[in-house]
C-alpha cells in the first residue's frame, strides 16, 4: 500500500508538476515542498484539502483509507473532513443496510424458486411440460414464472373420489 507521500508525487508527476511549481502553488520553498513529498513534515489536513485542490481530486482520494494527517486550527480543511467524516459514516450505514436488504431479497428469490419449482414439477404431471429438477434449478425465476403460469394455462383437470360420479377425462385420486 503506498504511503500518502508516495501517492501525492504520483499525482504531481501524472498532472506534469514540477516541484519548483508546487512549491509556488503552495505557498512554500521548494525544499520546504520537498520535505513534505518526502515525508519529512506532518501532513496537516488543510495542506491536504489544499494539495486536493490543486490535483483535482477529493481529500478522500488523495489520503485514502487509514491516512494520517494532523488537524491544525479550525479552518476550511478541518471542517470538510468533519463533514467528509460524517457523510463517510452516513454511507457506512447505509451500505450495510442495502446489504441486508439485498441479503433478504436474495434469500426470498430463493424461497420462491424453491415454490416454482415444486409446482412446476407437481404440474408437469398433468400437463405436457418435462423437466427434470436439476433442469428447473438452473433456470432463473423469471423463466420459472413463466414455465409456471404455462402449466396453470393448461386444460381444467377433473378428479374423481369414490363419492363422486366419474367425469369424462378425469383422474381419481385416492
Amino acid at each position: 500500500m503506498k504511503s500518502i507521500y508516495e501517492k501525492i508525487r504520483e499525482l504531481r508527476k501524472l498532472k506534469d508538476i514540477s516541484q519548483t511549481e508546487m512549491a509556488e502553488k503552495m505557498n512554500l520553498t521548494p525544499a520546504g515542498y520537498g520535505k513534505l513529498e518526502r515525508g519529512d513534515v506532518q501532513l496537516t489536513i488543510e495542506r491536504a484539502y489544499e494539495l486536493a485542490t490543486i490535483f483535482g481530486v477529493s481529500v478522500v482520494e488523495l489520503l485514502g483509507e487509514g491516512a494520517s494527517v494532523v488537524v491544525v486550527g479550525g479552518g476550511e480543511g478541518a471542517k470538510e473532513l468533519e463533514a467528509i467524516k460524517a457523510k463517510n459514516d452516513a454511507l457506512e450505514r447505509e451500505l450495510k443496510d442495502l446489504r441486508e436488504l439485498l441479503e433478504s431479497k436474495n434469500e426470498n428469490l430463493q424461497t420462491a424458486k424453491e415454490v416454482l419449482i415444486g409446482n412446476i414439477l407437481f404440474f408437469q404431471v398433468f400437463v405436457d411440460i418435462d423437466y427434470t429438477e436439476e433442469e428447473l434449478e438452473k433456470k432463473s425465476v423469471s423463466e420459472l414464472a413463466k414455465i409456471f403460469r404455462k402449466a396453470q394455462k393448461a386444460p381444467k383437470l377433473t378428479y374423481q373420489t369414490e363419492n363422486t360420479p366419474k367425469k369424462e377425462g378425469g383422474i381419481k385420486i385416492d
